[in-house]
Formats: C-alpha cells, structure tokens, sequence
C-alpha cells in the first residue's frame, strides 16, 4: 500500500479527523470491539498535544493508523482506531455543550451536524456519525444527543456500579469538558473555542485503512497489536469466540455482554483465568 495505493483488497489513504467523522459513510463499533478503555492519562495525552497545535509547537498531530472493514449498507466497521474515535467526538460534544452554554446555537449546531450526528427531517431523531459497541453506545448517544446533564454524568462516575467502561466514558467527557471550560474562560472566548474545533478536524490525521474482507482486517488488527498497541486477554478470547461462533453469532454476543455485566470488564482476565484453572489446574496468566 502507498499513500492512496491499493491492493485487491485494502486501500489506505491519510485523512484528516475532520473529513473521516465528517464523511457520510457512518463509523460503527462492532459488538466484539473492547469497550472503552481510555483513562485520565490517556484523555489528558490528547489534550495536552492539542495544545501544542494551537499554541504553535505543532503544526500537525498523526493519530496513528485505524482499520475499517467496508460494509453492504455504505457504513464502516471499526476494526481498530475506536478509543481514539471516540475521545474526539467526546472532546466535540464538549465544545458543543460549551457553545450552547453561552446560547451561540449557530455554531453549536455547526458541530453536531457536521462530526456527531445528523437528524432525521421528519422525526429529528438522530442518527450518530459513530456508534459504539452494545456497552457503551447508549451512554456515548446521550452524551451526543446531550440527553444527559453534567449532574448525572458525574453521578454516574460515582457510581461504582456502573460498568467500568461506562465510568471511563463519564470521565473522559468531565475531563475534557472542564478543560475547554478552564482555557476558554467559562466557554466566553469563542474565538478559543473556535481554534479548538478547526485544530482538533484539520491538524490532526491518521491513516484510514479500508478492506472489505474480515480476515484482512484482523490479520491488519493483529500486525498492529503485535507492534505494541495492547490488547487484552478477554479482547482476545471474545474476538476467537466471536469468530468461531458461525450461525449462533447473535447469541453468543449476547451471552458475552451478559458475562461482562454480571463480572464487571476489570475483572474478566482474572474470571478467565479462574474459570481455566477449575478445569485443567494451576495455569499462569502469561500461560493463558
């Protein structure tokens, strides 16, 4: 592959963040997908080299590499790239609640029609530019909806019985919302908040890695996580079981989010690891 070059099978081409979540083409998380898994430092990493795009140490910020898989409805399944995907859009959302805060719904509107969500003319329901896997989607669609205030958000990531990714989700949106809030002096310097958004959709890029076949798309997942990006024990055994699992796909992904409820996501490599041992004894978590 180069620059726009091609395979049969794979196109790759840069693009900017602005044009992929500004695309027509709607990005989905599938059900097999880790769910969110950003912490503080990583929420506060983007942050941080945002603002070396806007106070000039940067000129450009590279997001790295993301793999779609082309789907028959026109949308693009996202193999790899969904962590990232989804802070921005949860960093857009912010800038938008942050306009409407000080009632400039013109440019507020501007951002969630063109990089959140777009609306149906008849019953204005929206329809978001990226959805994430069954976990998490329903929050992430309130937070762009802006169907949730920031009093239930943060009583929500109180709530230690909330699923742990969707008080990752809470948290990041908290973090990057008070940090826009923090350098644009309660969202009245518009011309701040302006920058933000043109340097957040135009500075930042990644490679947009396109294939229509699955195997090519994990056998691309799986070159990537061997150069380092992790993956975890239950996001392997999840995609191995998802991939084995032929007509009964539906019910084992339901089966799956069942799992994951009732064990809560932080402690399914130490369930796995139990669940092994019962059958076939002492076993070592690098063994799995």
């Amino acid at each position: 592959m180069t620059g726009k070059g091609q395979t049969s099978a794979i196109t790759s081409e840069q693009r900017t963040i602005g044009s992929l979540l500004g695309d027509k083409r709607f990005l989905k998380v599938p059900v097999y997908q880790r769910s969110f898994s950003w912490t503080k430092n990583e929420v506060s990493d983007l942050w941080d080299d945002l603002q070396g795009i806007l106070y000039g140490e940067e000129e450009n910020y590279f997001l790295g590499s993301m793999v779609f898989i082309s789907k028959s409805d026109g949308s693009l399944e996202v193999v790899d790239g969904q962590q990232r995907l989804a802070t921005v859009s949860l960093l857009l959302a912010a800038i938008r609640d942050g306009f409407q805060s000080i009632d400039d719904n013109q440019r507020a509107n501007h951002i969630e029609m063109q990089y959140l969500c777009t609306r149906d003319l008849k019953t204005m329901e929206a329809a978001p530019r990226l959805s994430l896997n069954e976990i998490d989607n329903g929050l992430f669609m309130q937070v762009i909806e802006k169907s949730i205030d920031l009093a239930e958000l943060k009583a929500l990531q109180r709530n230690r019985e909330t699923v742990l990714s969707n008080r990752l989700l809470t948290r990041a949106y908290l973090l990057l919302h008070e940090s826009i809030r923090k350098a644009s002096d309660n969202f009245k310097n518009t011309e701040f908040l302006s920058s933000v958004v043109e340097a957040l959709t135009d500075s930042i890029s990644c490679i947009q890695i396109i294939t229509a076949s699955e195997d090519s798309a994990y056998v691309l997942f799986e070159t990537l996580n061997d150069r380092g990006i992790d993956l975890t024990l239950s996001d392997m055994l999840k995609n191995f079981l998802f991939s084995k699992a032929g007509k009964r796909l539906e019910e084992t992904k339901h089966k799956w989010t069942e799992t994951v409820a009732l064990i809560g996501q932080e402690y399914m490599k130490t369930y796995i690891r139990h669940e092994w041992m019962s059958r076939h004894g002492q076993t070592r978590e690098k063994e799995l």
